[in-house]
């Protein structure tokens, strides 16, 4: 909208994010991180901004609900597990990752929590409908254009303190 990056640590830009987020607020319905697909598919909520697994429950109860992507891109989060240098456990971690990550279990695990998949066999057993799906399996002309967050330092208090206002 502004055309900043989503790392932006220029104070002057960030005030006038600032103010321009305080202009859209009235126009908010919910901030819901839980569950944000609830007012989709309810129709209490003409738009959102949510994670695609949620986009592809929501779908399942409302398949008049459409993912649109930004053509500027879009925010990239990511969940992800690791085994900490100090674990008590790591060997019980290491066969528990690599139960995950078999392709059977992959499966399993996107059929339920439809977000992308990393596992590359998992998605070649998933079959047609899944790769074809775009909320499923965002295309890369999506991911391309997608950015992830990087540490932006001491700016992250500027950004909590701005969301702590928008949220009040």
């Amino acid at each position: 909208m502004l055309g900043y990056d989503f790392n932006e640590t220029d104070q002057a830009k960030l005030e006038k994010t600032k103010a321009k987020l305080m202009e859209l607020k009235p126009n908010v319905k919910v901030l819901d991180s839980d569950s944000p697909k609830s007012e989709l598919i309810s129709g209490e909520c003409g738009a959102g901004l949510i994670y695609t697994g949620e986009i592809a429950l929501a779908q399942k109860e409302n398949p008049d609900i459409e993912a649109v992507f930004p053509e500027e891109g879009e925010y990239f989060g990511m969940d992800c597990l690791c085994v900490t240098k100090g674990s008590n456990n790591k060997d019980k971690a290491e066969k528990f990752l690599n139960f995950i990550m078999r392709d059977d279990i992959g499966k399993m695990i996107s059929s339920s929590f439809p977000y992308i998949s990393p596992n590359s066999a998992a998605v070649k057993l998933m079959g047609k409908d899944y790769i074809d799906d775009p909320v499923r399996n965002v295309p890369t002309s999506v991911i391309s254009k997608g950015k992830s967050p990087l540490d932006i330092g001491k700016t992250v208090d500027t950004y909590n303190d701005m969301w702590t206002d928008f949220t009040k």
